[in-house]
């Protein structure tokens, strides 16, 4: 520790002419005693000096050194050994350089000599884990700051957070097999790569890790780096792993041999989550067959993915080839456990191909806002596909700036099964609530595309419901199932409920519409359930149907639809079939019809409401097995002249289980449950058993 300079620690009195007492004497002793200590004239301490320190006649004293070690009292005094006022002055110490003072304050740490990190490599005079300790930025953006924060990082541990300040910070790669937890708590830091040359792999890669937690940073490939941050869990075990983004943007990638992307977790993680003000901004792959992605959340062999949940901005990411917002697979082993949010404030904006790919087990897509100013996109891709397990889709906005932008579907389900997902953990897929505002220049083809072969599971497997289409489209829903599906699959369930429509135009324009839909060997069947649905006015009145033969659906080839039910649409005809459906459709259409019973009276399957007269005498109906999973049958009496029954078959209180009418006001609805066999009591208006 090198000695530093004695300064006065009192005012001194001056004469009138400013000039120190002449012949001012300064003693120092030993702190409390009036035992003398030496001091020294030279700052190596070898050179004692004379004890007291006598002022020349101008009343300037000599250099005085102390020594740091030791504590003094000083008694200033005028040539007749009388102190001056304010002396004696006991306890002083050597002053102490911001460094050493550091030293005391800020001693090297258990983590620092765990990453083998000495004085020698520390700015001691900044606190542990401040980026300024292991490095000093001379030049923000210019000056390498690579070994400098791959130092703090070691340092900080498993628990630590690196604290950096809200300035650029130019970095050529780095690599972690530890937890990395870096924040900026003044503004944004930038980590920016110093690449010069061609597109490098890699940037930020965590191998290994727990925890990865990232807040208040931009992370700016410079267009020299594919992916910016990866994070890779060579585990399948997820338990206590994270992934967190909070206020980080994420910008300016490229592509060399791989897909770019912004984030990309690998392996098994409890979560990986970004918070509304995380961004991923012009993210790009310029290659054939390259694939750019803003957060992508990836896992092969037996890893897996976890509660992915996003709340962010994704924009302009745009390649040639292929690009997504978001990017959620779970490639074989564990979809049972996979799963994604995007939650309310997540904005989506120039997704070049679809703004969120989901191959999870489940995925939520709350609310979320979907827009294009950018007519980049490639009309094959939809901008929501699902391709893996469900989807609740509830609450999206689309918006087009651009009257021509006309993607091939805004929702695709693919639902594709794997060996390693059983039938038994398959979710049920809706999209509902959503609205579509697009410009007239050209229809939307297909609102819904669902390409997929779905098992018998009882339930509707799909539900677009309550969504609201302010533009031209063509098709509502289009059912496609992919040719290599195994043969004798199904559509259990599609149910179509209180959509409305501005306008059905375009060609083959339907609700409905079908091209491909037999699997290998055997026709594929769907049940659909259509109700409530209302169509806008029409450019080619009046064509709220195909044009072929007042179309409900359309379709190419062989197809069972066991059974329709068609109750309450507006702005679309009766429904039937093309001419160009081969004659031997199996098709059975359930209609919003009433049936009156009077006598002995068997109700019909296809026939929503069964209504009691018994003017000319008791009634006594009966009601046979419902043909479909949820298949309402209604009851009601419109004379009351004499009590009648209505005998239901299959009831889930008894076979048959017998209700009595005796009043108008009386009333009874029932569903069907195919899983069950038997139909049960939704409500009961007055109605004895």
């Amino acid at each position: 520790m090198s000695e530093k300079l004695f300064t006065l620690p009192r005012v001194l009195v001056f004469d009138t002419n400013a000039a120190l007492v002449s012949g001012a004497k300064a003693n120092f002793y030993i702190a409390g005693t009036l035992t003398r200590q030496n001091t020294f004239t030279d700052s190596a301490l070898t050179v004692a000096s004379s004890n007291p320190v006598v002022a020349d006649g101008n009343g300037v004293l000599a250099p005085i050194y102390l020594d740091a070690t030791l504590n003094y009292k000083v008694d200033i005094t005028d040539s007749l050994d009388s102190s001056l006022s304010g002396y004696p002055v006991d306890n002083i110490t050597a002053a102490l350089t911001a460094a050493e003072v550091g030293a005391v304050l800020y001693p090297i740490t258990v983590g620092e000599t765990s990453a083998g990190l000495t004085t020698a490599d520390l700015n001691i005079s900044y606190k542990p884990l401040d980026i300024n300790r292991y490095g000093t930025n001379t030049t923000p953006g210019t000056t390498d700051m690579t070994t400098a924060i791959s130092n703090a990082t070691a340092a900080a541990g498993s628990t630590g957070w690196v604290e950096f300040q809200g300035e650029t910070y130019a970095v050529s790669s780095l690599a972690f097999t530890n937890n990395m937890r870096w924040r900026c708590s003044s503004g944004q830091a930038t980590i920016k790569c110093s690449n010069t040359g061609g597109v490098q792999e890699g940037f930020i890669t965590v191998t290994g890790s727990l925890i990865v937690d990232l807040k208040g940073l931009i992370f700016d490939g410079n267009s020299k780096v594919d992916r910016l941050v990866e994070v890779i869990n060579s585990s399948d075990t997820g338990s206590g792993k994270y992934v967190s983004s909070e206020g980080c943007t994420f910008k300016n990638t490229d592509t060399n041999t791989r897909s770019s992307a912004g984030l990309r977790v690998v392996g098994g993680f409890d979560f990986v989550y970004t918070d509304p003000t995380t961004v991923f901004r012009d993210l790009t792959a310029t290659g054939t067959s390259k694939v750019a992605r803003g957060l992508a959340t990836a896992s092969s062999g037996a890893f897996y993915v976890r509660n992915a949940i996003t709340e962010s901005f994704f924009d302009n990411i745009t390649p040639v080839d292929d690009a997504d917002g978001v990017f959620a697979e779970a490639l074989t082993g564990t979809k049972n456990d996979s799963h994604l949010t995007v939650t309310a404030v997540a904005r989506f904006r120039n997704c070049a191909k679809r703004a969120i790919k989901i191959q999870v087990y489940s995925a939520s897509i709350g609310a979320c806002h979907i827009e294009r100013t950018l007519d980049h996109l490639n009309t094959g891709n939809p901008e929501i596909s699902v391709q893996a397990g469900g989807a609740i889709i509830d609450g999206v906005k689309f918006e087009y700036a651009l009257g021509d932008y006309a993607p091939q579907a805004l929702v695709q389900f693919n639902n594709v099964l794997d060996a390693d997902t059983p039938t038994s953990h398959r979710n049920p897929s809706k999209w509902i609530n959503s609205i579509v505002n697009i410009g007239d220049s050209t229809p939307l083809d297909h609102g819904a595309q669902i390409n997929c072969a779905l098992p018998s599971t009882g339930n509707d497997d799909i539900e677009i419901s309550n969504n609201t289409f302010n533009c031209l489209l063509t098709k509502l829903v289009s059912l496609d199932p992919n040719a290599g599906d195994a043969a004798d699959v199904q559509i259990d369930g599609l149910l179509i409920d209180n959509n409305y429509i501005k306008e059905l135009s375009g060609t083959n324009h339907a609700l409905i519409w079908g091209s491909r839909l037999s699997g290998p060997g055997s026709a594929a069947e769907m049940r659909a359930r259509v109700r409530n649905n209302v169509v806008g006015n029409s450019s080619d009145a009046p064509a709220y149907y195909n044009a072929e033969a007042d179309t409900f659906f359309t379709t190419g080839s062989a197809v069972d639809f066991t059974p329709l039910e068609w109750i309450n649409n507006v702005g679309v005809t009766v429904p039937k079939l093309s001419a160009s459906v081969p004659a031997t459709v199996n098709f059975t259409l359930f209609r919003d019809g009433t049936e009156t019973a009077t006598g002995t009276f068997t109700a019909a399957v296809d026939k929503l409401v069964t209504d009691i007269d018994s003017n000319g005498g008791a009634v006594t109906v009966t009601s046979p097995d419902g043909a479909f999973q949820g298949q309402r049958k209604v009851f009601t009496m419109s004379d009351a002249s004499t009590s009648s029954t209505v005998s239901v078959t299959s009831h889930e209180t008894s076979d048959p289980e017998v209700f009595t009418f005796a009043q108008t006001t009386d009333y009874l609805i029932l569903e069907w449950s195919v899983s069950q066999a038997f139909w049960w009591t939704v409500k009961n208006i007055g109605v004895a058993t």
